[in-house]
């Protein structure tokens, strides 16, 4: 046995020590981790999109009941109707359903593009209790909206865009509101029919 370990030593001393400085660098990353978060004031910014800053609800302060998160949009104008589509992330922060129905971004800003205003909610969603839901908003774009957004140079990338928005929800008899938000970023494309 310990010819073994003689004739080893390099590869499982070496492993050993890695996993041991491993331990040790988590430990104290752990601990300064938690006094930042000790020290930091309870707020959340709503900048980030990605789930594991709103999940699981039990670990986070919510600051509304529910709020939605901009996930990306779309203007087709590939269709025979153009249509511009915004979708988001409902998320409800409350034990309670929640029933979205009076929603829409009021105004919608693609940098060199005219201003697109009132894009409403596409359906009523029913959010369940302490979960996220994708909804879309959508509206087809006038025939001069459509010819403007045509003449954007062609991109391989998404484009970013601002927007704002204001929703409400029904909860049994009492309505809750998010928003108005304004100065919101959004990626998304321009689908354009093929040359």
């Amino acid at each position: 046995m310990l010819e073994l370990i003689l004739r080893n030593k390099e590869w499982l001393f070496s492993g050993i020590g890695v996993v041991a400085l491993g331990l040790i660098a988590r430990f104290i990353l752990s601990r300064v981790r938690a006094n930042r978060q000790e020290s930091l004031p309870e707020f959340d910014t709503g900048r980030s999109a990605s789930p594991s800053s709103w999940l699981p609800f039990s670990s986070r302060h919510a600051p509304t009941a529910f709020e939605l998160r901009p996930i990306s949009f779309m203007i087709d104008l590939a269709q025979t109707l153009p249509y511009i589509e915004i979708r988001y992330y409902a998320v409800n922060h409350l034990a309670r359903e929640l029933h979205l129905r009076d929603a829409s971004v009021s105004t919608f800003n693609l940098s060199s593009t005219p201003l697109l205003e009132r894009i409403p909610l596409a359906q009523e969603f029913k959010l369940e209790p302490q979960s996220t839901t994708m909804v879309i908003f959508r509206r087809a774009l006038t025939d001069s909206e459509a010819r403007v957004f045509g003449k954007e140079p062609q991109q391989y990338y998404p484009r970013s865009a601002a927007f704002s928005l204001l929703a409400r929800a029904k909860e049994r008899s009492k309505e809750l509101t998010f928003g108005p938000v304004a100065g919101m970023a959004i990626d998304g494309w321009i689908n354009r029919p093929p040359t």
